[in-house]
Order: structure tokens, then C-alpha cells, then sequence
């Protein structure tokens, strides 16, 4: 493969990791694993195949050899005579010596070497992904460990593929090794990420007309969420957008430098003619060249253009208040990218946008519920209108810029225009050099960039204090009113996430050093909350980070980032105006979804992980390399010295300073470690798409088994082959599928010690197979683990009832001693669990009214277990026995389990029988029996209903 072709084969892989960056929403933004690890397989397979592209082109360009031969040439100020080949090939060891640079090259290529930055960036990336995988069969809860080590794994190593192909069509093309004038990658893969978060925010909008259908792409309230199916994520995403697109539209100006004067022509609009001799100024829409790039480049344009109405009505309605706080800010951020002309641009396009999605956003509410495709297309209409606005505006600043550089030109002098072009310098006649030196004497640039950052500081300060007045919140929608005069810190959802983080750092103290392992806060969460709410999530990215990793994890992380941000700042001052606009566009992008992913779970969606990484390497590909493999070669003056000498040298120093030692090793390290996880993953989606429902047993017990042998250490594997063995016996009565259940069991009490919902669940099998003693015991270590865990309570309630039950019916007297015992027991295991709720509550009610969870009740379902066990216990005929009826009564009637119903009103048969009802037991059962094979709850609500006014009518 020629180097030309196989420079257009980079091309392919841009696209393909666009593809798969383009569909990849589609599932559910990759929040649950069964979906991501489809996408895991994809994004390590791209990488294998872009990683062997990469060793291909370093091996097979000769690139050390050439190198070599150009410093020397530099050096010497000649060419290397035809047929030299330098010291070291007189003294034979220049193979061993170009295969040194050739891996040295390899492993810079993927940032294994280099600059210190760039350097500890990647093995910080590296090193974390290897230690969730490390760390995966040793944490609190394997369970999930494993699939949140693989989706860290593949994000991270496409990130560094995609970094060393950015590196290497760089290098292309510094090298000229082809005609190419620009890096096409980040063009590639910057329109990808547009058009992907593009459909995403449109997508929502269509949905809530009726046009598309997607399950929860539109919640209560109409609230938008897409196919995300959460608004906050859904918000950050078109946050995220807004501040691409407004960067897009508003433009950059170019740099001026040596090879700019065709370029200073088209902007200005000049166009020389020969047709009747005179030169003549013709304006070409819109920037003054007709070739088809520009034309794509004015396409762009405009459909950013016409997306940024859209994409406000779509941000307000995504109701996400973190997404709406965080804009301003660095949308503020983003002012100073610009020279202040740029700076009123950028404002002008943000207000203009604002003021016709305004009515949009007051009246799409109303469009939501009437479905109304009208709406909508006032919608869309109104937003070509800013388009088409936006474009001819453009054309009339256009002019007046061509205008401006033709009256410019003709007061130069032509020799004074010539050498400031050829010194690519901006040709002045010297009355405006002197009036241009004054006015950057009186107002440096830095302050008079400043000026309209610091005025839209306090506007905008003054705009969120008349945004939140009751004349304008009157006339918006009820809930975007209600969410923007909710805007606080004393917010319910915000005092649950410090709840969060501050029951996170329990589980942190606990395992500070190495973590927990991945996504341990989903499995053990509600064994640390202090309140009683419900997240399996963190809401925090670097909680999350934190307490799975521990400091290990914190550490490499931090130091990724840290070293980021260095090379950003490093590289504003050595890039031109287009470099620098390309370079904030993405990092404020990326910042942005990295600040808001610290007051809520982005970062546990597969999607928005890939897109963090994304614009991470397209923040790379813009930035401007501290140390390159030219200049390492250069420093060491290798022409100047013998080569054996180097190749001694290097042979001489120890293995772990060897830099050709380090280098393989870094680069094998690297192949090894794409390869391994590919490996597992595959391993692991096959393993997923094995079926457990409509196979025959035999089938069954086969997938079963390769499940779990697979992945052995996953809790819900365990938990699946325990529901399908239970299944199984219940239909065959085998034995063996009973004992294979019953280890299922053990294993799964064993493995989770601090997870209410598999110790109820397990609990429920050892009820359903008649093993009383073993059901209390898991009931009660459930309730025990997680004291908040209301489920456990319910489940320990029933599980009680439902034992006195049969011991109610199994007695032909109440009065019988054994029955008395476990009556009594039973009475006090309700008393306790009664009076352990009113503490809990009183504590509830004794915090803020944010932190009182009033949601926080006993259920029915307990409350009707109490009152049979109240029936029970009260003496027969007296008054706590009726009012004990009467409420037991009353729960049933509330009780809408249909399975439920059907035990205790069982009981209920069972109960007036005890009572000498003979007569009404037998009606009872007949309209019982009846209901029953009707199957509807209505049915079983008729009985329910009989059976009080028969209660009623006794004394």
C-alpha cells in the first residue's frame, strides 16, 4: 500500500468512528450495559483496526532514515551525496539503530512518549482504565463492576487511537507527503459530533408532536428528554450544542500571515478581469470565493444558523435547571474568544436567537398537547427565518467590508502594500500606523477585550432579576415559570444531592485508598443513605470517580486533566485566530458537560462518556504539539555522532532508561491491553445475547451455564439462573433443579451482604419453597442492611402475615399453644417495625421541610398484614377485634395487588370460618371462586365489597 492510499484510508476511519458516533444515541444514550457493550465491541475493534493502521504507516514510510537524512542536510546546508547513507551504515548497525527510531516514533505517535504533558495525560487515561479492570473482582459488589471497567476501557483507548490518527495525518501532512493543504480528521469527526447532538435535539422536538415515537422521549409536563430518556442529560446536551453553534455562526477572523494574500483578496471581494483590460471588484457570495468549499462552509452556516431558535425552545423545555445555570457561564467564557467586533457578533446572534424563539417557547406548550404539527411548523419556519436573516446580514457586513478594503488598498502606496503582504503584515498608510500605535498605547487589548464581557456580567445580572419577577413569569408557561422561580440551593433535588455526596464519602472512608470498585454506589447505596430516597446514581462525576477508584483513580484523573489544561493555555498564545476559535469552541463544550456532570449522572450514560473523549481529542487535534519526533531528533544531533556510539550508549544504560525499550514496551503494553479487553468484551456481549426465554430445557440449562461461566462474577447472571431453576422446578418437581436454586441462593446471600433488593428477592424463594426459618433470617439481614429500605419492611411484613395465615387455617382453635407463640411473635414483630417507622419519622419531620421525604408512609400493604395480626391477637368479641376488622377492612379495600388480594381474601374465608361464619364463609368462597376466574381486579374489588357490608350487618 503506497503511501497516497493509504493516507485516504485515515479517511475511512474518521468516518466510521463518526458512524458509530452518529447512532449511538439511539440506544437509550447507552445508559443501560446491555446496550453500551455493543458499542464497546465496536469502538475496540475500530481501534484494533486504526492501531494496525497506525504501526503500518510508521513502519512502512521509512520515516527515521528520512529524518535523519533532512536534519543532516539542514545542518550541513547539502544534500546527502546519492548512494550515502550516513556513519551508521558504515559501521553496520543502522538497521538496529532505525528500528530504535522507528518504535520511538510508534510509541510518540500514540502519546506514550513525548512532551511531559502530553505524556502523563495519556498514561493517566491508560493507567485509570487499567485499574478499573484491576480492581473489578475485588470490589464491594462485582456485579457491575465488570461492564463499567469495559465501558471505561473502550471510551479511553478509541480516545488514544483517535489521538495517534489525529497525529498522524498531521504529520502527513507536515511532511507533504501529500497534496493536502488542511487536516480533513477533526473536520470529520467535529461534523459528526455536530450532527449527532443535532438530531438528538431535533428529535425531541418531533416527538412531542406525535411525529416520531420514542418511549419517554417526552415525559410529564411535557418535559423533553429525546432519546436519552432524562431532560437533565437531554438539557446538557443542547447546552453543549448551543455553545458549538453560536461559536459556528458567529465566524473567526483569519490570521494574517505570509501565504494570506489570496485569502485577503477573497475576503475583500476583489477580482481582477482581463476581458476588456481593466480590473474590476466583484462580491461573491458570501465570503468572497465561489470553490465548493466554501459553499459547504456557507451550508454550514446556515444550518446552524437555522438551528439555534430551535435549540433554545428545545433547551427551556428540557426543564433542566443545572443546564440553564451553567449556560451563562460559559457561554460568558466563551465572549472572550473573540475581538471585540466578533464579541458584538457573538452577543447579536445570542439575542437575536433568543427573541424569536421567545413566542415559540410561550406557545409550545400549548402545541404539545394539541399535537399540533402547525405549531410546529411555525416553529421551524420562524427558525429559517432567523436563518435567512442571519445569511443576508452577512451579505450587507460582507459589502461593507469589501467596501472597506478597496478604499483601504487604493490609499496605500503599492509598494508599501506589496512588502507588508509579502512580510504578512496588514498594509497602513502611515497616518493610520500612528492612529493605530496611539490607540493600543491608550487601551491595551486585553482591557478593550474586556469591556463587553464585564458589561454583559452586569446586564445579565440585572436580566435574571427581571426574569424572575412575577410580571414576566406570568406570562410564560406554568412549568417553565414554576422551574425558573425554583432556581436555588433550598430546592428539594438539590438537598438530595448533597445527601448523596455526603452518604458517598461513607462509602469513600470505608475504601479511600482503592475503591470500591465500578458503579459500587448502584449496589450499595442503600446501605450507607442517611434519608430515605432512591438513587443509583451518585449524581456526581467525580464522587462516582472517587469511590470506585479511590485516590488511585482521583489522582491519574486529576492528572490527565490538569495536564490538559496546561497545554490549553500553553497553546492560546502560539495559535492563529482560526486555530484558537476551534480550540475554546471544544473545550468549552467539554467543560461544559464536565461541570454539569458534577450535580448530576451524565457521566453514567455511554454516550455522553464517548462524547466527554471526543471533544477531548479534537481539543488535541487543534492544539499545537509542545515537543514533536522532528524536533526530539533534532536536539539529539544524531548525524553528528556515530551511530555505534548511540547504540552503546543506549546498550549501556539500564533496561528501565532504555529509550528503546520503553518505547516497545509502551506500545506493546498498549496493543496488548486494546486486545485483552476486546477480547473480554466480545466474550461478554455473547454472554448477553444468549436466550433464557422459548428455548427447551436443555437449551436453558446450556445458556444458563455459559452465562455464568462467562461472566461468573456477575450478581445478576447468579440471579437469572436462580429465577430460571425456581421456574423450572415449579413446573417438573425435579429435585435437581430445586438444589441448583437453593445454591443459587447461598451464593447470592454471600456475595450481597449490603443489597436490600437481592437479600428480599432471595428471601422470597426460600418463602416460595416452604423454608420459613431460612426467609425470616435473609428477610431480616435485609431489613438490617438498609434501615431506610421500606421494601424490606413490606416484605418482612407480608412474609410474617402470610406465616400466620397458614398457621391460622392449619389450627382447629385459636387457642392452641403453638399457634399462641408465633401469634405473639408475629404481634411483636409489628410492634417493632411499627415503632422503628415512627422514629424515623419523627426524625423526618424534625428536618427542613426539603429534607422531610413526606412521601416516607407505611404502605398498605403493611398496614393490612398489621391489622390481621391485630385480629388475631384481640379477643374475640371484643371492641379492639372490630376495630381492628374495621381497619383491616378498610386496607383491603385500598389494596390494589391483585395477587395479594387473592391470598388474604383466602384468609378472610379462613377467618369467618374461625368465627363460626360457616354459612357466609361458603357464600364467600362461591363469589370468591367466581371473581377468581373472571381475572380482573374489578372482580376481586366486588367481593371485597361484600365482604364489608357482611361485616357490617353482624354485631
Amino acid at each position: 500500500m503506497s503511501n497516497k492510499h493509504s493516507f485516504r484510508f485515515v479517511h475511512v476511519l474518521f468516518l466510521s468512528y463518526a458512524l458509530i458516533f452518529l447512532f449511538s444515541p439511539w440506544n437509550r444514550g447507552l445508559f443501560f450495559f446491555e446496550d453500551m457493550i455493543v458499542y464497546d465491541v465496536l469502538l475496540l475493534s475500530w481501534s484494533v483496526v486504526s492501531f494496525v493502521y497506525v504501526v503500518y504507516e510508521v513502519i512502512s514510510a521509512g520515516t527515521e532514515e528520512r529524518i535523519r537524512t533532512d536534519v543532516q542536510s539542514k545542518k550541513k546546508k547539502k544534500k546527502r551525496p546519492s548512494g550515502e547513507v550516513g556513519a551508521s551504515a558504515a559501521h553496520g548497525v543502522s538497521g538496529h539503530y532505525a528500528r530504535q527510531e522507528r518504535w520511538t516514533l510508534l510509541a510518540h505517535r500514540f502519546g506514550l512518549i513525548g512532551s511531559f504533558s502530553n505524556m502523563m495525560m495519556t498514561w493517566g487515561l491508560l493507567l485509570l482504565s487499567i485499574w478499573y479492570v484491576i480492581r473489578a473482582p475485588f470490589g464491594v459488589q462485582a456485579s457491575n463492576a465488570w461492564d463499567q471497567a469495559y465501558r471505561i476501557a473502550a471510551v479511553v483507548l478509541s480516545f488514544i487511537v483517535l489521538g495517534a490518527l489525529f497525529r498522524t495525518e498531521h504529520a502527513h501532512v507536515e511532511d507533504g507527503r501529500e497534496d493536502q493543504v488542511e487536516r480533513t480528521g477533526p473536520k470529520i469527526i467535529g461534523l459528526g459530533v455536530f450532527a449527532t447532538l443535532a438530531w438528538t435535539s431535533i428529535f425531541a422536538l418531533l416527538a412531542a408532536v406525535g411525529l416520531v415515537e420514542y418511549q419517554d422521549a417526552v415525559l410529564d409536563n411535557n418535559r423533553l428528554s429525546s432519546v436519552y430518556q432524562y431532560p437533565n442529560t437531554y438539557g446538557v446536551i443542547i447546552g453543549a450544542l448551543l455553545i458549538l453553534t453560536l461559536f459556528y455562526v458567529t465566524g473567526v477572523e483569519r490570521s494574517h500571515g505570509a501565504n494570506d494574500t489570496a485569502v485577503d483578496d477573497a475576503k475583500s471581494g476583489i477580482k481582477h478581469s482581463t476581458k476588456d483590460g481593466t480590473k474590476k471588484e466583484r462580491f461573491l457570495f458570501p465570503y468572497g470565493r465561489s470553490d465548493t468549499r466554501l459553499l459547504l462552509l456557507s451550508a454550514f452556516k446556515f444550518v446552524s444558523a437555522w438551528l439555534l431558535p430551535l435549540l433554545w425552545v428545545a433547551f427551556i423545555y428540557s426543564f433542566s435547571r443545572g443546564a440553564w445555570v451553567l449556560l451563562p457561564v460559559f457561554w460568558w467564557l466563551g465572549l472572550w474568544a473573540f475581538s471585540w467586533r466578533y464579541q458584538m457578533r457573538y452577543i447579536g446572534l445570542t439575542l437575536g436567537s433568543v427573541l424569536v424563539a421567545l413566542p415559540l417557547i410561550v406557545r409550545f406548550n400549548q402545541w404539545m398537547e394539541e399535537r399540533s404539527l402547525i405549531g410546529l411548523g411555525l416553529t421551524f419556519g420562524a427558525s429559517l427565518f432567523f436563518a435567512v436573516l442571519v445569511m443576508g446580514m452577512d451579505v450587507w457586513l460582507n459589502r461593507r467590508w469589501v467596501n472597506h478594503r478597496i478604499s483601504r488598498a487604493v490609499s496605500k502606496p503599492k509598494g508599501m502594500q506589496e512588502s507588508r503582504r509579502e512580510s504578512g503584515t496588514e498594509a497602513l498608510t502611515p497616518v493610520g500606523e500612528s492612529v493605530l500605535s496611539e490607540r493600543m498605547a491608550r487601551i491595551p487589548g486585553l482591557i478593550f477585550r474586556s469591556v463587553m464581557p464585564v458589561l454583559t456580567v452586569l446586564l445579565g445580572g440585572v436580566g435574571f432579576i427581571v426574569l424572575r419577577s412575577e410580571a414576566v413569569l406570568s406570562r410564560l408557561p406554568g412549568e417553565v415559570a414554576a422551574r425558573l422561580k425554583d432556581i436555588s440551593l433550598s430546592t428539594q433535588n438539590t438537598v438530595e444531592r448533597f445527601n448523596f455526596y455526603k452518604d458517598s464519602l461513607k462509602l469513600m472512608r470505608d475504601h479511600p485508598l482503592f475503591g470500591a470498585g465500578g458503579d459500587a454506589w448502584r449496589d450499595v447505596f442503600l446501605h450507607y443513605q442517611s434519608y430515605p430516597y432512591f438513587s443509583t446514581q451518585t449524581h456526581s462525576f467525580i464522587f462516582q470517580l472517587a469511590l470506585e477508584t479511590g485516590l488511585l483513580g482521583l489522582i491519574l484523573f486529576g492528572l490527565a486533566l490538569a495536564m490538559l489544561i496546561i497545554r490549553i493555555i500553553f497553546a492560546l498564545g502560539k495559535l492563529d485566530a482560526s486555530g484558537r476559535f476551534h480550540l475554546l469552541a471544544y473545550t468549552l463544550a467539554m467543560f461544559y458537560l464536565f461541570a454539569h456532570a458534577q450535580i448530576d449522572f451524565d457521566f453514567s450514560y455511554g454516550f455522553i462518556l464517548l462524547l466527554f473523549w471526543t471533544l477531548w481529542a479534537l481539543v488535541e487535534a487543534y492544539m499545537p504539539p509542545f515537543k514533536t519526533f522532528r524536533k526530539m531528533m533534532r536536539k539529539r544531533e544524531m548525524n553528528e555522532v556515530p551511530a555505534e556510539k548511540i547504540v552503546q550508549h543506549n546498550d549501556a544504560r539500564p533496561l528501565f532508561l532504555r529509550r528503546d525499550l520503553l518505547a516497545r514496551g509502551s506500545v506493546a503494553l498498549l496493543a496488548g491491553w486494546i486486545a485483552l479487553i476486546l477480547v473480554f468484551t466480545v466474550r461478554d456481549a455473547y454472554a448477553y445475547s444468549l436466550p433464557v426465554e422459548g428455548v427447551n430445557l436443555t437449551t436453558l440449562e446450556r445458556n444458563i451455564l455459559q452465562k455464568k461461566s462467562i461472566r461468573s462474577q456477575d450478581r445478576n447472571m447468579h440471579m437469572l439462573a436462580l429465577q430460571a431453576y425456581e421456574q423450572i422446578y415449579q413446573q417438573t418437581k425435579e429435585a435437581r433443579w430445586l438444589e441448583l436454586a437453593k445454591e443459587e441462593a447461598l451464593h447470592l446471600e454471600r456475595v450481597s451482604p449490603f443489597d436490600p433488593r437481592v437479600l428480599t428477592s432471595v428471601s422470597r424463594f426460600w418463602a416460595t419453597i416452604g423454608d420459613g426459618v431460612r426467609a425470616q433470617e435473609v428477610a431480616s439481614a435485609a431489613l438490617k442492611t438498609a434501615p431506610w429500605f421500606m421494601p424490606a419492611m413490606d416484605w418482612k411484613a407480608e412474609l410474617t402475615g402470610k406465616e400466620l395465615l397458614q398457621s391460622a387455617q392449619s389450627v382447629s382453635s385459636w387457642s392452641d399453644p403453638a399457634f399462641q407463640s408465633e401469634l405473639q411473635k408475629a404481634h411483636e414483630t409489628f410492634s417493632t417495625l411499627q415503632a422503628r417507622f415512627e422514629a424515623q419519622r419523627a426524625f423526618l419531620d424534625a428536618e427542613p421541610p426539603e429534607s422531610q421525604y413526606p412521601s416516607y408512609q407505611l404502605s398498605g400493604q403493611f398496614l393490612l398484614f398489621e391489622s390481621f395480626t391485630n385480629v388475631l391477637a384481640s379477643q374475640r368479641g371484643s371492641e379492639a377485634e372490630k376495630q381492628a376488622l374495621s381497619e383491616m377492612s378498610a386496607h383491603i379495600a385500598s389494596e390494589k395487588n391483585t395477587a395479594t388480594l387473592k391470598e388474604l381474601y383466602a384468609f378472610m374465608i379462613s377467618l369467618a370460618k374461625l368465627n363460626g361464619f360457616t354459612d357466609e364463609a361458603e357464600r364467600m368462597r362461591s363469589e370468591f371462586e367466581a371473581n377468581v376466574q373472571k381475572d380482573t381486579l374489578q372482580g376481586l374489588e366486588d367481593t371485597i365489597h361484600n365482604w364489608q357490608r357482611w361485616l357490617q350487618s353482624k354485631p
